[in-house]
């Protein structure tokens, strides 16, 4: 096993050694992982003109890398007071091969935008070097990573703490600590195979399919994962592999504390894990939903609508920040139409008579092609999708791969009203708005009526006021269902 070092030095020769009329400066700014001169062998980490760059990408295979799951890396971001770096430069650097050191703010941010990286273990850390005798401090910076569109793995520890070595007259050995930040964005998958300390921030960047897979933690070790995660929303999705949904013949459970930012799973007899976690969407108890993963484990996605995005002339708003007067953007008739009611819903499906009637679909990302939606949907059953000049109920598509009905404890459910009934644009997908007939406002705690208590949402009648034909049989439903389900099979074949 070979461990590396982010080392944002240029100025390297390209052939020989340094010698001391090399021009050598720190690096700042953002880097691409797959960047080979920007990584250097940790047991040369003394940045005194020793450590030169390897020309080898960390689990790539070649070079001095042992390969996928036997590297490890360290990435070190600092912070040198200015008094103390001005002194520096004019002493030591250049002529004593040490680098002319650029700037006091010693970043690190390095992009992963392909392919997939599986490590060993990552440190995470930051320094501050100073000098509290003369008043000259220093605030500590700290790397980040930005898994974008990727895969990012990690078979062991995710540390935060290490000692690196600085040319002595800017303090010797240095400890660092203070963790870093991962980001995932653009459907980037993230999975932290091994236990994860305190101070390592996972950041979802733009509920886009993005996931985090954390594999440690099980009912066995609930205190594997000591980080934080934060920017959860819909379309995200947090992975526990080693939860099952039943054990001990306990339901596994979420309960999420907006105040503190901590959500509570209880996983079987007494035991319970907590996660601090934070996203905009996470303001009330039921606000993360805990689903069976088809491959094993638990999912924790957000209930339905929080964050669920509805196109607007000025751009894509959450539902449930949509009022009476506000426009929306509409696929049929005109361009927009103002909104007239939003509806709201809570359901304790634990509750209801036949659950089936109240459970969400979910429709996966691009299941009925790219962008469409553009990030997972959850519909109730009843609500009709637009397609093909038609309007199909999401349960009438269920395909069991990208079109599920999914178990939930509970589930917030939320329609937009419009003068006419049309077709919004939800997380990119033609849906439809909702069309009051036969009083079924009732459905919704706000609708103005008595309450239904135990409403079927499969039974929201259709008049002659649709914008266009529902379909629930037949040779129409047979066409859009044949092309998601070759759209389907063609994920699971590229995947």
């Amino acid at each position: 096993m070979t461990s590396y070092a982010w080392f944002p030095v240029s100025g390297f020769p390209t052939t020989g050694t340094v010698t001391a009329t090399s021009t050598l400066s720190w690096s700042t700014g953002t880097f691409n992982w797959n960047s080979p001169s920007n990584w250097i062998d940790y047991n040369e980490i003394s940045f005194t003109g020793s450590a030169e760059p390897s020309g080898t990408t960390p689990a790539s295979g070649t070079g001095t890398s042992g390969g996928a799951g036997d590297d490890s890396v360290g990435l070190v971001a600092g912070s040198i007071n200015p008094t103390l770096l001005a002194a520096y430069d004019d002493l030591y650097a250049p002529s004593h091969n040490d680098p002319n050191i650029a700037s006091s703010d010693l970043s690190v941010d390095v992009l992963l935008n392909s392919g997939t990286v599986d490590l060993a273990n990552l440190l995470m850390a930051g320094f501050a070097v100073s000098d509290t005798n003369l008043g000259l401090d220093a605030v500590a910076q700290y790397p980040t990573v930005d898994v974008e569109g990727a895969d990012f793995i990690v078979g062991g520890t995710i540390l935060n703490t290490y000692t690196v070595v600085l040319p002595s007259d800017l303090g010797g050995t240095e400890p660092v600590s203070g963790g870093g930040t991962i980001d995932i964005g653009s459907a980037g998958t993230v999975e932290a195979a091994g236990s994860v300390q305190a101070d390592i921030q996972f950041n979802f960047r733009d509920s886009d399919s993005d996931i985090l897979k954390l594999d440690a933690l099980s009912a066995a070790d609930t205190v594997a994962f000591a980080g934080t995660i934060t920017s959860f929303g819909a379309g995200d999705t947090i992975w526990l592999p080693n939860l099952p949904t039943t054990l001990d013949d306990v339901t596994t459970t979420a309960t999420y504390n907006p105040s503190g930012h901590l959500l509570t799973l209880a996983v079987g007899g007494s035991e319970s894990i907590t996660i601090d976690l934070a996203g905009s969407g996470l303001t009330a108890a039921n606000s993360v939903l805990v689903t069976p993963d088809a491959n094993g484990g638990i999912d924790l996605v957000t209930c339905f609508a929080a964050g669920t995005g509805i196109a607007t002339p000025r751009g894509e708003l959450p539902v449930e920040d949509l009022r009476a007067g506000d426009l929306v953007q509409v696929h049929l008739g005109e361009t927009a139409q103002p909104v007239v009611w939003v509806g709201h819903r809570h359901l304790d499906c634990r509750r209801h008579p036949t659950p089936r009637q109240a459970w969400p679909i979910r429709i996966r990302a691009g299941a009925f092609g790219a962008g469409r939606p553009y990030r997972d949907l959850w519909l109730s059953p009843d609500h009709a999708v637009y397609a093909n000049g038609v309007l199909i109920p999401a349960k009438r598509l269920v395909n069991g791969s990208t079109i599920e009905q999914i178990e939930v404890d509970a589930i917030d459910y939320y329609h937009v009203e419009l003068p006419r009934h049309d077709v919004l644009l939800a997380n990119g997908l033609a849906a439809e708005s909702f069309l009051d007939v036969n009083g079924n406002r009732g459905f919704f705690a706000n609708g103005g009526v008595p309450v239904i208590l135990h409403p079927d949402l499969t039974a929201l009648a259709w008049e002659a006021n649709g914008c266009a034909p529902l379909v629930v049989t037949g040779p129409e439903l047979d066409a859009v269902r044949d092309q998601v389900n070759r759209l389907a099979a063609a994920q699971l074949i590229a995947a």
